[in-house]
């Protein structure tokens, strides 16, 4: 009951009804009769908003927050980030016990010698309660609609959503797609943090994710929800799809569904968010509504991403790697250190230690020399690491993306050779551009060209592949871009100011 629930936060926290009522700008007498049962749960979604963080900002002590992770939380770790436990303890407020659930004042009694005062129960009736449950405005109502508004209210919807998912026995299927503008979950880093950790835990706890990828925005954004979605993606638990019909980029819309449980939906016009209404929805009814919409959308779209885990389809993703090889079109490179095959033999000891490295060296090397005879345009952006990382003799470790490949460690000596090398390089072919470019992500590297698509390779032993022919456009016009900015001569002096750069560090 929410009187109990009140009642137990207030005496956790020490809180007098006086205390309350100067915090939420109720009466005090009002504050009394809603924690001694004799009014219902306030409606007004004031009350909430002013006593959730209260009481938040009270719980202080580790006893405190042992307690609130017993009762509240079954155990569960205490949240750390305020945001995070307003949402629960909000929830939780308006919540009724479940039916065929213990009532709360009966999970209280092993919790009651918490303070100096003991815990105090309303005695309210069962037709009381019934009476109060169907006046309740609270989520597990079927017709509660929460609002929230532009990207400030789409975090903590978000965060709510996740976290109700997060519960044992909810929903084990997340139906997503989303073409509005990404500053929401990009802007923030902390919420970043967040929202993988909630989305790591659901998928840990069982679920499955299906989601619409939106395939014609910026490459920037693209990057940046590829490199947030890659922890995800390891997880294995996500079917990836895309439409090939484009939308007119005006109106845009996100729909979130757990099927039979809830949905977050919103809408906007072009890139204006601010202010929009994201709209929560706990009725299982208009949950089997937005799921039919997003199934009927999902039966336009095709698979957009195969994922290779190295250990298991090594022949399979070689076969694939080898059409970058027959593409006689540009080839794209984007990674923090360069191509493998464009080390010189005589650096090759130097830099991989392991003497099996010579055998792939010599294939990765007939690549790179085969690219170049046939007089392919090749483009290299590097993200080349900080100089300073080198100093006091240190060396860069990187570990290959591809299965089987030797991992390379390489000094500022080294690194500063291999650079000289694409300098001389670039002076003997025209068709060959380096270019650094701090934009790139450190942790990713991109082979694309137009006939064999796109390969992102991560850090983590998984490689995601790419053959929709938007997507590979879109990352090449990126890059042709980042080449026009940088004229070869600019490049050149960068590459050189770098060089010089590391040989000070060393």
């Amino acid at each position: 009951m929410f009187s109990e629930k009140l009642d137990f936060l207030m005496s956790l926290t020490a809180t007098s009804n006086s205390a309350l009522s100067r915090a939420v700008n109720y009466d005090q007498s009002y504050i009394s009769k809603i924690r001694s049962g004799k009014r219902r749960m306030p409606r007004h979604r004031e009350f909430f908003d002013q006593a959730v963080p209260y009481f938040v900002h009270t719980i202080t002590t580790d006893k405190q927050k042992k307690i609130i992770s017993d009762v509240i939380l079954g155990g569960a770790p205490f949240p750390e980030n305020r945001r995070h436990l307003e949402l629960i303890l909000g929830e939780w407020l308006r919540a009724q016990d479940e039916e065929g659930q213990e009532p709360f004042s009966f999970r209280l009694r092993s919790f009651s010698n918490f303070t100096q005062d003991p815990v105090r129960f309303s005695g309210k009736t069962e037709s009381d309660s019934a009476a109060s449950e169907s006046e309740d405005f609270t989520p597990s109502s079927p017709s509660a609609v929460l609002p929230f508004y532009g990207n400030v209210g789409k975090r903590k919807a978000v965060e709510l959503f996740l976290t109700r998912l997060c519960r044992p026995k909810e929903p084990r299927l997340l139906l997503l797609y989303s073409d509005e503008e990404m500053s929401w979950l990009t802007e923030d880093r902390d919420y970043i943090r967040l929202w993988t950790g909630l989305m790591t835990k659901y998928l840990s706890l069982g679920g499955r994710i299906q989601m619409i990828h939106t395939i014609n925005r910026n490459v920037s954004e693209l990057m940046s929800g590829i490199r947030h979605w890659i922890p995800i993606y390891l997880t294995g638990k996500i079917e990836s799809f895309y439409c090939p019909r484009l939308r007119d980029g005006i109106f845009h819309r996100s729909l979130f569904v757990a099927p039979g449980h809830s949905a977050l939906v919103s809408s906007s016009v072009s890139d204006s968010t601010e202010g929009m209404a994201n709209l929560f929805f706990c009725d299982p009814l208009l949950a089997a509504a937005f799921e039919k919409e997003f199934l009927n959308y999902l039966a336009l779209c095709r698979p957009l991403t195969r994922i290779y885990q190295n250990r298991f389809d090594r022949a399979s993703l070689e076969a694939r790697l080898a059409l970058f090889g027959r593409d006689s079109e540009k080839l794209f490179l984007l990674h923090p250190l360069p191509f493998f095959g464009s080390l010189p033999n005589n650096l090759l000891s130097a830099a991989a230690g392991d003497p099996a490295a010579v055998l792939f060296h010599e294939k990765a090397a007939s690549f790179w020399q085969d690219c170049l005879d046939k007089g392919r345009k090749i483009l290299e952006l590097l993200h080349l690491p900080d100089p300073s990382a080198f100093q006091n003799g240190r060396s860069l470790r990187t570990e290959s993306p591809l299965p089987g490949f030797p991992s390379l460690s390489y000094t500022a000596d080294t690194l500063a050779r291999h650079l000289k090398a694409l300098l001389i390089l670039m002076e003997e072919n025209e068709n060959y551009t380096v270019l650094p470019d701090s934009r790139i992500p450190m942790d990713i590297s991109i082979a694309a060209s137009e006939q064999a698509g796109v390969i992102l390779f991560s850090s983590a032993p998984v490689i995601f592949s790419m053959e929709e022919p938007m997507i590979s456009a879109a990352i090449q016009e990126y890059l042709e871009r980042a080449a026009e900015q940088n004229d070869r001569e600019a490049s050149r002096l960068a590459l050189i100011r770098y060089i010089d750069a590391l040989q000070t560090s060393s």
